[in-house]
């Protein structure tokens, strides 16, 4: 018994080592395996470590990534709404505490009907990157 999740060619399975056995001399009769990875790897933009019995996984360096507006950047519609689902994908998959903060981001995007009003935006987005990134500064946020 186990479960097997499939993202494009990105392969994650969990389960008995007789799934792991036939899953993977399946998998590699089919296609070229890049890479594998156990007890500690990156899937889909998640840090996943094994210890002990259970599964730990955060998206710190996901996080630290995130890049702030430049105050003398372009901005229009489309750069707004990808900020917006950066910080939804944090909020949705690892950090709840943006669930908030991103959907402020995703209003701005929609209502921001002149580049007047993107520009003012983007002091609010940059305060949301700020406060996603600023787990790296809290090890008690990322490793929760």
């Amino acid at each position: 018994m186990g479960i097997i999740a499939v993202h494009d060619d990105d392969f994650l399975w969990s389960g008995s080592e007789n799934l792991s056995i036939a899953f993977l001399e399946i998998i590699r009769g089919e296609v070229v395996i890049g890479k594998e990875s156990e007890t500690s790897f990156r899937y889909l933009g998640l840090q996943l470590d094994q210890k002990n019995d259970c599964v730990v996984f955060d998206q710190t360096d996901y996080a630290r990534n995130l890049e702030f507006i430049k105050e003398n950047e372009p901005v229009d519609e489309k750069r707004l709404r990808g900020k917006a689902g950066q910080l939804m994908w944090l909020a949705t998959q690892t950090r709840p505490d943006l669930l908030i903060r991103a959907s402020i981001v995703a209003s701005l995007a929609t209502e921001s009907r002149t580049i007047s009003d993107m520009r003012s935006n983007v002091k609010d987005v940059n305060k949301s990157v700020k406060w996603a990134k600023r787990a790296e500064l809290h090890p008690d946020i990322s490793s929760s």
